[in-house]
């Protein structure tokens, strides 16, 4: 087996852990479990088998309510992008550093908004990881706190390789608007 096979590998086993954790679920959400890491998640899946899904709309888009994953991935303004498993293959080093990412879970309520969903899928497995930006931790009357991530249905605190995996395979506009709304850059780079 190739490394970058076996890098991928890793990765997708992370992702597989994820997801026998839980389901991404809409509204309000509790934290729950500690995730299984990526590479626990994918186990034995080869690469060729996997493909990445990413759902995509602009942080900028006003909506009337927020969105569940469910909305997002039918709201009529959302891109789909598909990378199928050689093109991930060409990242496996971000992938690794998401294999390696400690998955923090956050306690108390937390309300999800989606703007970005991506999700993992095997041929034999189905989904196997999936990702859900953006989250908000609640206190106990419901005052924002600070914002999270949703992994496999568990909300965990920001790591901007979340990010990072999937800015090589959206368009330039899209990686712009990201990168502004978590304070990368400005609107004027």
């Amino acid at each position: 087996m190739s490394l970058k096979k076996g890098m991928v590998l890793m990765f997708i086993t992370l992702l597989l852990i994820c997801s026998l954790l839980s389901g991404c679920g809409s509204g309000n959400m509790q934290s729950r479990d500690t995730p299984q890491t990526f590479l626990e998640i994918i186990g034995d899946e080869n690469l060729d088998d996997i493909s990445l899904t990413i759902f995509f709309l602009s942080p900028y888009v006003s909506t009337r309510i927020p969105l569940s994953i469910d909305d997002l991935i039918n709201f009529p303004e959302t891109s789909k992008i598909v990378v199928n498993g050689e093109k991930l293959g060409d990242h496996v080093d971000l992938l690794n550093q998401l294999a390696n990412t400690d998955l923090v879970p956050v306690e108390g309520k937390v309300y999800i908004n989606a703007r970005v969903y991506y999700v993992f899928e095997s041929k034999t497995s189905g989904k196997i990881f999936e990702v859900a930006m953006w989250g908000a931790q609640l206190d106990d009357e419901s005052n924002y706190i600070e914002p999270c991530i949703i992994v496999n249905g568990i909300a965990i605190n920001v790591n901007e390789i979340f990010y990072d995996v999937i800015i090589p395979f959206l368009p330039e506009d899209a990686v712009k608007e990201l990168e502004i709304y978590i304070g990368r850059r400005t609107w004027d780079e």
